[in-house]
């Protein structure tokens, strides 16, 4: 019996489904919509005192469509390289630009498409490539795979627009410009997107940089401070638009930042751990003896123990900043860097572990081909040993492509001191033909390695055009060869 009074008790409700009351308030707000509209429509009154919101995505979309096919003048508007519509390429949306590009294109006019980016252009480019770099260290090819689709996707997409004679560019809101936006808008640099039709609506989108569009807050001239907001839109679109760069190029950057990052060697922590205490007896004695020579030489030059500054590129595990303690001065300094944050983790904790409370040692996270290397010469000694320095991309048309290879000969050149000595190792031609490398590295950077076929005249002629001299390469093991260079004007004895 009681189960049959609950029953009828909640009928009422059930036979609405609880959809009833809701319905209700959507025509409401409907209702109140059309006779703001009307009002302005038939009257010319600005009633309105909200924007127009709509918090369906699909109707989001549709609005945003029906105000495109409706421009002549002006089609301005701002969106992120992580929205869903041209990472993953939208069909109906690239259509509905497509043709706002044409009725523009039409009357002298072209669509100002503005990519923000939410750090710098450097910062950002950096992010894509770590980003990369991670997926691929920790075995997710998948993503790996999905992140180069993206980017193409954006690459494509933006060469579409911009061949129908739209402007594409990026910029990052260093200024913070958005900050003078009203507080209502709540636009914080990274995430709503502004959309500007001519002269007769704009729109902010949320959601745009997750990849999927939220809500849309539409502004028309029914509301009652429309003028107003519209100039603070228009203004705030173009303040930021005068700092913004192509697109295109931006793109084409992050491209062959991850192009490198694919080029490179990962270290992922154990392999890290087995480079110091789990070589095999041939490696370790390949290690020593590429110390020895560099000892030697250092010794023979008559700086040991009094040189200043040491720098070690690739640093890894720090190898080379704890055994040149004893060459460098009480009062010197010994800075390695690695672009790898495991390694830097890794390296920091074996200085700690070995050399206690040196101060004289530092070791820093730093791509050190990247424009922004924030680390200044003079360096006494610059060291990147074991093969490092061929990790560094080598295009195969030569040093005239400005790859990254001789991008860190022309650093090296000028973090030298005027008599300053840098060392460097590559593998032999036979040991990369043999592929008789470190026993630990894996069958995909074997292949990357034993692939390098840079030679002996390249690599002179690469040396020369950065102002490096050096003398003849001592052979180490048969497995390597050190070379020992110098700035140019200093000659070898």
């Amino acid at each position: 019996m009681a189960t049959t009074d609950m029953t009828q008790a909640a009928a009422p409700g059930l036979r609405h489904f609880g959809v009833a009351a809701a319905l209700l308030d959507g025509y409401a707000a409907l209702d109140t919509i059309a006779s703001g509209l009307d009002a302005f429509r038939h009257r010319q009154q600005s009633t309105m005192r909200e924007p127009i919101r709509i918090d369906s995505p699909r109707l989001c979309l549709l609005t945003y469509g029906a105000a495109l096919g409706a421009v002549r003048q002006r089609f301005w508007t701002t969106t992120y390289l992580s929205s869903g519509f041209w990472g993953g390429a939208d069909a109906e949306v690239l259509d509905w630009n497509r043709d706002v590009a044409r009725a523009l294109a039409a009357n002298g006019e072209a669509v100002r498409r503005l990519f923000l980016l939410p750090r710098s252009p450097e910062a950002e480019i950096r992010r894509w490539r770590d980003d990369y770099v991670l997926l691929r260290k920790y075995g997710d090819d998948a993503g790996a795979r999905a992140l180069d689709e993206r980017l193409d996707t954006l690459i494509a997409t933006v060469d579409a627009l911009i061949a129908l004679g739209c402007d594409v560019r990026i910029a990052h809101d260093t200024a913070q410009s958005h900050r003078a936006l009203p507080s209502a808008w709540a636009i914080d640099g990274s995430d709503a997107e502004i959309a500007i039709y001519d002269d007769w609506r704009f729109d902010i989108f949320r959601g745009g940089s997750s990849g999927t569009v939220r809500s849309v807050d539409i502004h028309t001239p029914a509301l009652c401070d429309f003028a107003a907001s519209f100039e603070q839109a228009s203004g705030y679109f173009d303040d930021v638009w005068k700092t913004a760069t192509a697109a295109a190029d931006f793109l084409q950057r992050v491209r062959a930042g991850l192009d490198a990052a694919a080029a490179r060697i990962e270290y992922h922590p154990l392999w890290l751990a087995r480079y110091d205490h789990d070589l095999s007896e041939a490696d370790e004695r390949l290690k020593r003896a590429e110390f020895a020579a560099v000892e030697r030489t250092l010794h023979a030059r008559g700086t040991w123990g009094t040189i200043g500054r040491i720098l070690d590129v690739g640093t890894c595990t720090a190898r080379y900043p704890i055994a040149l303690r004893a060459a460098v001065r009480a009062d010197g300094d010994i800075l390695g860097v690695d672009y790898d944050w495991d390694a830097v983790r890794f390296a920091r904790h074996n200085v700690r572990e070995t050399c206690g409370g040196d101060a004289r040692i530092r070791i820093e996270h730093a791509d050190f081909c990247a424009e922004a290397f924030r680390f200044d010469g003079p360096f006494d000694v610059i060291t990147c040993m074991l093969g490092t320095f061929m990790h560094f991309e080598r295009d195969p048309r030569g040093m005239a492509s400005g790859d990254d290879l001789q991008r860190a000969l022309e650093r090296f050149r000028g973090l030298l001191a005027p008599d300053g000595v840098l060392f460097f190792t590559i593998w032999t031609e036979t040991a990369r033909r043999a592929r008789d490398l470190l026993s630990i590295y894996s069958d995909e950077d074997m292949r990357k390695l034993s692939g390098w076929d840079g030679t002996a005249v390249e690599l002179d002629a690469r040396l020369a055009a950065a102002g490096l001299d050096h003398a003849e390469a001592i052979s180490i093991d048969d497995r390597m060869l050190l070379y020992c260079c110098r700035p140019a004007q200093k000659r070898f004895n």
